[in-house]
């Protein structure tokens, strides 16, 4: 029940501005590659872009740090995001984990 919840809380709250898996709905992580803002499921290994300069952290990460997001993208497929927009919803399942 609680993974069902935890799962409910992920695909509700962040897919909303970057997007989520189109299989499961979740943003696990989001890198940055050249100012390019990515999010990603490693579950499902894939990965889609939302953005430029989106975030500045980028600026705060050692050397090589944007290098290895390439290598590990290299080995996921790049999709289209999933957005909830809230019609698809199943509040029957939202009102059975929250009981």
């Amino acid at each position: 029940m609680m993974d069902e919840i935890k799962r409910l809380e992920q695909e509700a709250g962040n897919n909303e501005f970057w997007g989520g898996c189109p299989h499961c709905h979740i943003c696990d992580n989001i890198v940055t590659v050249n100012h390019n803002d990515y999010g990603v499921c490693n579950e499902h290994r894939v990965f889609w872009y939302f953005g430029t300069n989106l975030f500045s952290d980028w600026r705060d990460e050692p050397p090589g740090t944007s290098q290895g997001h390439v290598s590990r993208l290299e080995h996921y497929d790049k999709v289209e995001p999933w957005y909830s927009r809230g019609d698809d919803l199943d509040l029957d399942v939202w009102g059975e984990a929250l009981r």
